[in-house]
């Protein structure tokens, strides 16, 4: 996969594979940030805001499949979702990977995605990006924005992922 920047606009990780037809954006999401917009979420209700907006851009949703987790020390809630965009001129038939953590200031969403018929060969790739993924350490203090002094993303994601 390799690093990308059209896929979202608030995504702090964004790779994907055209090739193959598959996508993977990843953002994060202050709890303090939160907290000052009288937001007190849940990992549970955080999952289903994330699962619903996800939801929204699609015509036909279909969630085959919701799980709690832990990954490397995070809580997790996984999410299958099929669904379709019936408003293109041919139906555009396909599956996401919500991918919901939590840590003690933040959430973090993975989302990944492909065609329904690539399902397949994608779940074991998703898989393991996602067991991959780490909060990195945080700055006790705030600092400059423009230095990116804590976020997380997989493992080893560097400007070309091998994956």
């Amino acid at each position: 996969m390799k690093r990308s920047n059209e896929l979202h606009d608030f995504a702090r990780l964004q790779y994907s594979d055209e090739e193959s037809g598959y996508f993977l954006i990843g953002i994060d999401e202050s709890k303090s940030d939160l907290n000052r917009l009288n937001l007190f979420y849940q990992l549970e209700d955080y999952a289903h805001f994330v699962t619903r907006t996800v939801a929204e851009g699609l015509d036909t949703v279909n969630v085959a499949a919701q799980q709690a987790d832990s990954i490397n020390g995070l809580n997790v809630i996984s999410t299958d979702m099929f669904g379709a965009m019936v408003a293109t001129e041919e139906p555009l038939e396909v599956y996401y990977r919500l991918l919901v953590l939590e840590s003690d200031r933040n959430f973090y969403q993975l989302i990944s995605w492909t065609s329904r018929d690539r399902v397949t060969q994608f779940r074991p790739i998703a898989e393991e990006i996602e067991c991959s993924f780490m909060e990195l350490a945080f700055a006790e203090e705030e600092t400059d924005p423009k230095n990116d002094v804590g976020g997380s993303q997989p493992a080893g994601s560097g400007d070309d992922a091998d994956e």
